[in-house]
């Protein structure tokens, strides 16, 4: 048995439109009840996304001249602060923050609280951002794709500081802090840092700084960005090896048999108009393993699916009782 393999799963909070049909009253119930249940089932960790606005895919089939959709999104690091008094086991992670959402020094403190809050249980999971109707729609600058992964590199560097030094000046190119503090400090002497990304300049971020690299996609696209983030860690003298590889992917349904899991998959994508490569992983609990098993063998050690037909618990149950033991048997 594989002991090293680490298994986590979604909280449904949204962005996905896991909530639209679910009475407001009964929302935040639900959410405690399926953290609950992601630690009763036996995952390694739970997460949650951090979204402001429901995906945009969703509203790809509107009808010219009809609004938006505008269905309810929980915020990411109240929801999970909160979430963290319910649970007592499971490790806490986005999936990922988006750096722009929050200036570093900020999300350092937040981050901080949490970790304190939740007995030393937390992931911080960094993205550069990317859904710019986001950053409009709450008036959040929007800076370029290179400027956004350069300060990505430069967050990390502050909040590393913060958690680890009474008191940090920082002189960047893109951020600027003045003998900013951080107390609490973290409850883990070392915050795992987990970036996702497979772009040459954010791998090099990930070389750099991370823990934990995370890939989105299938199997087949992630030989070229592994290779990159070897060749970037090679160019600074780091251990390729000492960086965990992870991976999700939204859209991904199990169920007991394949016709079932066609009918749930493509009921899904009519429903919030998922295009293909958001929703490729469906099939039954051997066939999900399957490709899961190629994922391992590439050196993928932890997976964190988000499983597209959230509120309901079916795909949740299903790989918790028979792909999470199948990976763990023959890997």
């Amino acid at each position: 048995m594989n002991d090293t393999l680490r298994f986590g799963a979604f909280v449904p909070q949204g962005f996905m439109l896991e909530l639209t049909d679910v009475p407001d009253v009964d929302q935040w119930p639900l959410l405690m009840d399926r953290a609950r249940l992601i630690e009763q089932l036996g995952y390694d960790s739970l997460w949650v996304s951090d979204h402001l606005h429901n995906a945009p895919w969703i509203d790809h089939g509107r009808e010219p001249g009809t609004p938006r959709t505008s269905a309810p999104v929980f915020e990411c690091w109240s929801l999970l602060a909160a979430l963290s008094q319910h649970t007592e086991r499971v490790r806490l992670g986005q999936l990922t923050t988006a750096n722009t959402f929050r200036a570093p020094a900020l999300l350092a403190k937040i981050a901080a609280t949490v970790d304190v809050m939740s007995g030393g249980r937390l992931e911080v999971g960094l993205g550069a951002g990317w859904f710019e109707r986001e950053h409009t729609g709450y008036g959040i600058p929007f800076p370029s794709v290179g400027d956004r992964i350069r300060t990505l590199g430069e967050s990390v560097e502050v909040m590393r500081r913060l958690w680890t030094e009474h008191e940090v000046t920082f002189e960047g190119r893109y951020i600027q802090i003045d003998r900013g503090r951080c107390r609490p400090k973290p409850a883990q002497t070392h915050l795992p840092i987990l970036i996702g990304g497979s772009g040459k300049t954010t791998l090099g971020v990930v070389a750099a700084h991370a823990d934990k690299w995370n890939y989105l996609g299938q199997p087949e696209g992630y030989a070229e960005p592994a290779a990159r983030l070897r060749e970037r860690c090679d160019a600074i003298g780091r251990d390729f090896e000492s960086v965990t590889k992870t991976w999700f992917d939204t859209g991904v349904i199990v169920r007991s048999s394949e016709a079932e899991a066609r009918a749930a998959i493509e009921a899904q994508r009519v429903a919030k108009h998922i295009p293909a490569d958001r929703s490729w992983l469906w099939g039954t609990p051997d066939h999900v393993a399957s490709v899961l098993g190629e994922l391992v063998a590439l050196g993928v050690t932890e997976f964190v699916p988000q499983f597209v037909d959230a509120p309901s618990t079916e795909s949740l149950e299903l790989f918790a009782s028979e792909v999470i033991p199948a990976l763990r048997a023959h890997s």
